[in-house]
Parts: C-alpha cells; structure tokens; sequence
C-alpha cells in the first residue's frame, strides 16, 4: 500500500505511480533495511548515503513533436554507487 506522501507526490502525476511503486517494492525486495523520504520535489532512498531519487524534473524533449510520445509523462530516476 502507498502511503499518503507517496500519493500527494504524484497527484500531478498518476500515470507514473504503478511504475514507481513496481521499482519501490523490487527495491526494498533487494534492500529491505533502506529509507525512504518524500519531499516536494523528490523522493529519495538511502542507507548511509542517498542511493537513489525520484523526480518530475524537467528533461530536455528528444523527442519530435509529431511523436507518439508526446504525451507521455517524464520522471527521472538517479542512481549513485
């Protein structure tokens, strides 16, 4: 179950929420001891040290306007190791 933080982040967004949430669950499958904070404009994971965010920042579009991708959402998700 996605807990109301989760839900407020991406009330813009809930196309992007079953994708995040199938990565949330595979992530905590791997890493079951990590911590996760919710803030306004990310949401990051840690053990020690961020490991991991997620955010709505804006991308540049690579894509042409004609393509079927226009109306997709863009979420990018950052790795450190």
């Amino acid at each position: 179950m996605t807990d109301a933080d989760t839900l407020m982040f991406f009330d813009q967004h809930r196309s992007a929420l079953p994708v995040y949430e199938f990565f949330e669950s595979k992530l905590y499958d791997l890493f079951p001891d990590i911590n996760k904070r919710v803030q306004k404009t990310q949401i990051t994971f840690s053990n020690q040290h961020v490991f991991a965010c997620v955010s709505f920042a804006r991308v540049k579009k690579s894509v042409s306007p004609g393509s079927l991708y226009r109306d997709h959402i863009r979420a990018a998700l950052c790795f450190g190791f």
